[in-house]
């Protein structure tokens, strides 16, 4: 990259950065004119169209990015992402394969294999593609989350519940991974650490209608019958057009008798 090129590159990479993306791409297009077949260049304006949504250019540059730096992981790796977002998912796997050939250290793109994997009910193989990218970097609190549920889908609770503590531990306000604890809690017949996991999901995002919901269910199988009814009344209240939350409510009205 000359200096000619490399000034503009990098002012708008800061442009870029800042979120002013029409100016950036202004500047990488004055890049481009010089440097037809820069990478960098061409992956930054393939990164903003992909971001617009403009899928047969986006591909046309990541396409020429990568000829021109065919070693490159993180450029099959963002084309893999690309990719996934317009359910190419045949395209993206082998996109995120060749990143991994490249560089079998990319966390990243073991965690979207995994995705596509999981996706496809490819169980096993979404499975080795978290680990392979928890191995790497035992943060991605994702990465934990989705091999919770996995292990919920297979009745494997423990496992599932120590995934979901774990997501929990690098972000305790991931409040999904509260909710999804609660359940393999539930499934453990732990009810009133079922409970506390809701109850928690609740104290991060008080309209999340899926910890009031599933927390009138365990108060309800723990018999704490108007407790439940109220919270079944809340959900509904907080998402009408939650299905869950009204099949809920009207189960616990029949366990009451009112068939209203």
């Amino acid at each position: 990259m000359d200096a000619e090129v490399a000034t503009l590159f990098n002012r708008a990479v800061e442009l870029h950065r800042s979120g002013r993306i029409a100016e950036a791409k202004q500047l990488y297009l004055q890049a481009l004119e010089i440097a037809p077949d820069d990478a960098k260049v061409n992956h930054s304006l393939a990164l903003i169209a992909s971001g617009e949504g403009r899928d047969r250019r986006a591909v046309e540059l990541f396409e020429l990015a990568i000829r021109a730096e065919p070693d490159n992981f993180i450029l099959f790796s963002n084309y893999g992402n690309h990719l996934k977002s317009t359910g190419q998912s045949g395209r993206a796997a082998a996109a995120y394969k060749k990143a991994l050939a490249i560089n079998p250290a990319d966390a990243e793109s073991h965690y979207n294999l995994g995705l596509l994997y999981q996706e496809e009910s490819e169980v096993d193989l979404a499975i080795g593609c978290y680990e392979k990218a928890l191995a790497i970097k035992a943060d991605l609190f994702h990465a934990l989350n989705n091999l919770g549920l996995l292990h919920l889908e297979q009745e494997r609770y423990d496992a599932a519940a120590k995934m979901f503590g774990r997501a929990l531990a690098v972000n305790p306000r991931f409040k999904e991974a509260c909710v999804n604890l609660g359940l393999a809690l539930r499934m453990k017949g732990d009810f009133d650490g079922a409970a506390g996991a809701y109850e928690k999901a609740g104290e991060i995002d008080p309209k999340y209608v899926e910890a009031t919901s599933n927390l009138a269910v365990v108060r309800q199988i723990q018999g704490r019958m108007d407790e439940s009814l109220a919270l079944h009344e809340k959900a509904v209240a907080l998402g009408p057009d939650c299905a869950d939350a009204h099949w809920n409510r009207a189960l616990a009205l029949l366990t009451v008798g009112d068939y209203r």
